[in-house]
């Protein structure tokens, strides 16, 4: 019943507000609560290859959304990928 009230007012903090917490260590309860306060909003990615892409995460993962879920992969994806290729 907290976990959820929480949740709800998490929905009432600007996503810009979100994003800067978001930035914080991973393993931070700040980063863990502006992450989920990112769950079902249009946010533009901050980080990585999708940087500046209008994205929403709805209830999967919130580092989608920040850029900075599976790095690594993302950083094959530019070996291989280049601008005009999808």
């Amino acid at each position: 019943m907290i976990k959820q009230a929480v949740f709800r007012l998490l929905t009432l903090f600007p996503v810009n507000v979100l994003e800067s917490l978001a930035s914080s260590n991973p393993s931070s309860l700040k980063y863990r609560l502006a992450s989920a306060g990112l769950r079902q909003r249009d946010v533009a990615v901050r980080n990585g290859i999708a940087q500046g892409l209008k994205f929403n995460t709805g209830e999967s993962c919130p580092e989608l959304a920040l850029g900075t879920y599976e790095v690594p992969i993302q950083k094959i994806f530019t070996q291989y990928l280049k601008n005009g290729d999808l």
